[in-house]
């Protein structure tokens, strides 16, 4: 079994943050105020389907009544997007429940339903049988259309933070007696992007590899990122200089492409200012303008190349350019240089 599956949570208290969220549930049960359609959205991972799988059998407390879950069915309407689709599931859901006191609907993927699927669902959300209860989920609100929308209670979910993605992982880790350090589960939190799924789903592809132990190197390499000191090192090489080659061809043998080790400077320099780093403005700037221009850049060195150019050539026309600046970016390249800053042109 997947790792995500395996480590679901079960019931509200196991659920990820969320706190907003679970307590709308938790109330709505307690003080019997329950509504016949509700739509979670947020960012993938962060516990859509969970929660309302969690909600749906404590509607139905499958806990106590286990027949009961057979009144809770899910869709996923990716893969049923047509109005015949909803056609059937409207025909089954005027069949009062089996078991439960409700008959609990999960869509996934909601926003997936084409139009005439989604004005075909409508009529029933309008006007539901009182045992009849929807859980859409959504990472795309806005393709719902208005109409809907208008009918549903609204929960949004948030991103987790990297805290408690990071502390999820450590008890994973320990459960499946994973040796791997703190730094390196950052890394892959940090990669999962908020994402609670993503996450556990990285950790559980680290730990194929069989190592006896995982620090913030190897995860790196595995995960094909570069380490946060060969970054640094990149960095600093266009504000003090450096070994050029050196640091092309440790980024060339960890075998991140030319787009990937834009990327994650830009992420890195980010952090770091955010983190209070002074002085990296300009370098995020020049780096953001390279990456929005999409070029087929096709080589590490290029990559240098062309950052060394937005950092410290001034746009002119030919007409303008004088005799002793008409060198090529790799005679003016601070390599030439390896233990000076490079020194800007006018």
């Amino acid at each position: 079994m997947a790792w995500y599956n395996k480590y679901r949570p079960e019931k509200f208290d196991d659920v990820l943050g969320q706190d907003l969220v679970k307590s709308v549930m938790q109330n709505a049960i307690k003080k019997n105020l329950i509504k016949n359609a509700y739509l979670l959205s947020g960012p993938k991972g962060v516990g859509k389907t969970t929660l309302a799988r969690i909600f749906a059998k404590s509607l139905n407390n499958v806990a106590e009544n286990g027949e009961s879950i057979i009144d809770i069915i899910e869709m996923d309407a990716a893969s049923n997007t047509g109005i015949d689709d909803v056609r059937q599931l409207i025909n089954a859901a005027n069949n009062p429940p089996i078991s439960g006191k409700y008959k609990v609907y999960i869509i996934d993927e909601v926003h997936m339903l084409s139009k005439q699927a989604m004005n075909a669902l409508l009529k029933i959300i309008e006007e539901p049988p009182e045992y009849l209860v929807f859980l859409f989920a959504t990472t795309n609100p806005e393709k719902i259309i208005p109409t809907v929308l208008s009918r549903v209670t609204k929960l949004n979910l948030s991103s987790h933070t990297l805290t408690d993605v990071v502390k999820k992982l450590e008890t994973i880790s320990k459960t499946e007696g994973l040796e791997i350090d703190k730094k390196s589960l950052e890394i892959i939190a940090k990669r999962a992007q908020g994402s609670q799924r993503d996450a556990i789903n990285l950790l559980e592809t680290i730990s194929s590899y069989g190592l006896d132990k995982y620090d913030s190197k190897t995860t790196s390499n595995l995960l094909g990122l570069l380490s946060d000191d060969l970054l640094e090192m990149s960095y600093e090489y266009f504000k003090t200089g450096g070994d050029l080659n050196s640091i092309i061809n440790a980024v060339e043998t960890s075998g991140v492409d030319p787009d990937a080790f834009l990327a994650q400077l830009f992420d890195y320099c980010l952090d770091q200012s955010l983190n209070g780093k002074s002085g990296m403005g300009n370098f995020i700037e020049t780096l953001a303008k390279i990456i929005s221009y999409r070029l087929p850049i096709s080589s590490i060195k290029s990559c240098f190349a062309l950052i060394y150019s937005q950092l410290y050539t001034t746009p002119t026309t030919t007409s303008q350019i004088p005799a002793e600046n008409s060198k090529s970016i790799e005679e003016t390249h601070p390599k030439t240089q390896p233990k000076q800053a490079p020194t800007p042109k006018p």
